[in-house]
């Protein structure tokens, strides 16, 4: 049973961890998808040279 145990522990522990992780991936892609969309306008007209430049990093 102690190895059952272990066994269903860790599947959990990787499920709950593996749907934290897409969350969290989602979450940050929300939040990062917002600001460079309204920023792209505007580093057009900057002298970086286009929107393509900030979204990379």
């Amino acid at each position: 049973m102690d190895t059952l145990t272990a066994v269903l522990v860790g599947i959990i522990s990787v499920l709950v961890t593996a749907c934290t992780v897409v969350i969290v991936c989602s979450c940050v892609q929300k939040i990062c998808a917002g600001p460079p969309v309204e920023a792209q306008p505007h580093a057009g007209g900057l002298p970086n040279g286009g929107g393509v430049a900030p979204p990379a990093p």
